[in-house]
């Protein structure tokens, strides 16, 4: 029974103190992804991308700032790219919850939990581009 309420003490506390991190706080820790919804580590991952990916294309206009219709061009192809990912993360994790029955709660937090996942590996992809 103290073990059981110990658990129940320390989830509390975890939970008390992500709450508190609030929507600023910054990319997930691996601690932080055990306790969140998936619902939630999506929200985390695609606040993160749209971060990241308005850095990139604010670094692209400052680093072509000499050749503005270059960086304009640039910034062109990076848009199209990430409309093009978004169609291909979401095909990507239809096809993975394929055999779950839609109507099975499994169904969504296993889509969710895979549209989390292709988000981040974006988001460390975009961060590495250089200009």
């Amino acid at each position: 029974m103290v073990n059981v309420l110990m658990l129940v003490l320390s989830v509390f506390l975890v939970s008390a103190d992500l709450q508190a991190s609030g929507p600023e706080a910054g990319p997930l820790t691996e601690e932080e992804s055990v306790w969140l919804t998936p619902e939630r580590q999506l929200k985390k991952a695609d606040d993160e991308l749209n971060r990241v990916y308005l850095n990139l294309l604010n670094r692209v206009s400052v680093s072509y700032s000499p050749s503005p219709e270059l960086g304009e061009s640039l910034k062109s192809h990076i848009r199209k790219a990430q409309r093009a990912w978004m169609v291909l993360r979401d095909e990507t994790c239809q096809i993975q919850v394929f055999f779950i029955d839609p109507a099975a709660p499994a169904f969504e937090e296993a889509r969710v939990d895979c549209l989390a996942r292709e988000t981040v590996i974006r988001t460390q992809y975009l961060d590495t581009l250089q200009f």
